[in-house]
């Protein structure tokens, strides 16, 4: 029997859907996101986005699956919620374990929005791709049961964190290695696709990947077939073809939109990087998955470091194939409504959401949903408020 929020949000899908144009005042508009199913793929949900820096609008953009993983301490979790109810009763937000998730920071349906995780460096060890597709597979499988009773891995879903150097290949090598980490990875993936998940969708479906900046730069910064050539041709860039095509094999990519190093210091994206890297990443999937719609899988994941003077944002000056697929996604509707838009505070937050929307591929990816890694105090709280006025909800 389906649940009274579940009823609500067919109801008001449904009368969107008959009446188009017949859109709420944004006090009214909900992101009623996956409300029978957060690994739903069925394509029929319709998101109403606020535009910021444009003139008053809607952004109506349909999404295949829309999820935010907050990577977080409770403090941190607990600032992002803030007082929102609906925030925490959306089926699509989940934590990534280990946390305790007390009850500041819990989730709804707690025990059902906690994702496992999977050390890709430990992974990388393992000795073929049956074994790492094994791993990956008790990952989903997995029971956390804490001593009080309560299940810390309940989504049945495993993250693996994260996909670095090691998973590719060198500059010059363009043929598969059975011995890289890379290519072992890409037939794990394509092993698990075979493999019904008793939760729903095969096994790598619930797999998420995150990539490290020196994977998604790397590859902004290269050229050729093989994303190997600097600009004079020779080459200088590590090849993550295989890397690239297991990512299209699983759930969803989180693209770590930050540097850090020794996993402690963080330093914002630049501009450029901002502008350059999400297209590049799509670009590069489709080329090697074609099957694959690369703007349905990426996503962001967010640090709480931004500019250290002013907030450039450059906008792509070349039209694209993945440009034009993302443009074709984003329906404007004027509206004498007052619509809110995302102010240029100053603050890091606020230019990370204007740079997550600097372009049609950006603003596609992030209407995927947004996910956060140990933002905490003030920056968290200040990121929870933006990001649902982006989804528009209370």
């Amino acid at each position: 029997m389906k649940s009274t929020r579940q009823l609500v949000a067919g109801i008001a899908l449904a009368a969107l859907a008959l009446a188009p144009t017949a859109l709420a005042t944004t006090a009214q508009v909900q992101d009623w996101g996956l409300a029978t199913d957060p690994l739903a793929t069925n394509g029929r949900l319709v998101n109403v986005l606020t535009a910021p820096g444009q003139a008053p609008s809607l952004v109506r953009i349909p999404v295949n699956r829309r999820i935010a993983i907050l990577y977080d301490t409770d403090e941190g979790v607990a600032a992002t919620l803030g007082p929102s109810v609906t925030m925490r009763f959306l089926p699509w937000i989940f934590r990534q374990e280990p946390s305790s998730s007390e009850v500041r920071a819990a989730l709804a349906d707690n025990s059902s929005q906690r994702i496992t995780k999977v050390n890709a460096d430990d992974l990388a060890r393992e000795p073929s791709a049956t074994a790492m597709a094994d791993t990956l597979r008790a990952a989903v499988d997995k029971k956390c049961t804490t001593p009080a009773g309560f299940n810390t891995c309940g989504a049945h879903m495993a993250s693996l964190d994260e996909l670095t150097q090691t998973y590719a290949q060198p500059p010059w090598s363009t043929r598969p290695d059975p011995a890289n980490p890379g290519v072992r990875l890409a037939v794990a993936m394509r092993m698990l696709q075979r493999i019904p998940s008793p939760w729903g969708g095969s096994y790598a479906s619930r797999i998420h990947i995150y990539v490290a900046p020196g994977m998604s730069t790397s590859i902004a910064a290269g050229r050729g077939p093989f994303r190997t050539k600097g600009r004079d041709g020779k080459n200088h860039f590590r090849n993550y073809s295989w890397a690239m095509q297991a990512l299209s094999r699983g759930a969803d990519a989180w693209l770590e939109m930050y540097h850090f190093k020794n996993n402690a210091t963080k330093t914002a994206f630049t501009p450029r990087e901002w502008r350059d890297v999400p297209t590049a990443m799509a670009t590069f999937m489709r080329e090697r998955s074609p099957k694959t719609n690369p703007l349905n899988k990426l996503h962001f994941m967010v640090a709480g470091v931004g500019p250290t003077e002013g907030c450039g944002v450059l906008l792509p000056g070349v039209d694209t194939n993945i440009t034009r697929t993302a443009r074709a996604a984003i329906t404007v509707i004027p509206t004498p409504e007052p619509v809110a838009v995302i102010p240029d505070s100053g603050s890091p937050m606020s230019c990370l959401w204007k740079r997550m929307q600097a372009g049609p591929v950006n603003q596609r990816i992030t209407a995927n949903g947004v996910g956060t890694h140990r933002v905490s105090g003030d920056v968290a709280t200040e990121f929870g408020d933006l990001w649902r006025q982006f989804y528009v909800m209370p």
